[in-house]
């Protein structure tokens, strides 16, 4: 019988503290990955901080939102209703349909003066009921 290494890496982001948290997971028998009594052993590989947004970017800039939600014709209306109310200006969204056409991107840049704005708009823009993800 041939013993073999066996490494599966895997890596988790935690949100709340901008953390990336990186373990191996090792197994010294072949073998035993069709035994459920035998033991993996989980170790920290890395821990390293990343950089926050606001410490990306420099006020005022250039900021892109993307909007998908359901293919409805009010939501592009509803998306810049929301970026109107904090960032006035004379927007042209770009639509994208999905595959199927049952979901919309769109997408809009604004010029951003300050990281409150920006995560005021991250939050009402999924706030809206037809919205599913904001980029």
């Amino acid at each position: 019988m041939t013993v073999l290494p066996f490494l599966l890496g895997v890596s988790l982001i935690c949100k709340q503290c901008d953390l990336i948290l990186s373990f191996s997971l090792i197994q010294s028998n072949m073998r035993a990955l069709n035994d459920p009594f035998t033991p993996f052993s989980f170790g920290v590989v890395t821990m390293q901080e990343q950089p926050k947004l606001k410490d990306l970017l420099e006020f005022p800039c250039q900021f892109t939102y993307k909007v998908m939600g359901y293919a409805k014709p009010e939501l592009p209306d509803l998306v810049l209703e929301v970026i109107q109310r904090h960032a006035p200006g004379n927007y042209s969204p770009s639509i994208k349909p999905s595959g199927k056409g049952t979901y919309n991107a769109i997408s809009v840049t604004i010029t951003a003066t300050s990281i409150e704005q920006v995560e005021t708009l991250y939050k009402e823009l999924s706030d809206i009921e037809i919205v599913r993800v904001v980029l």
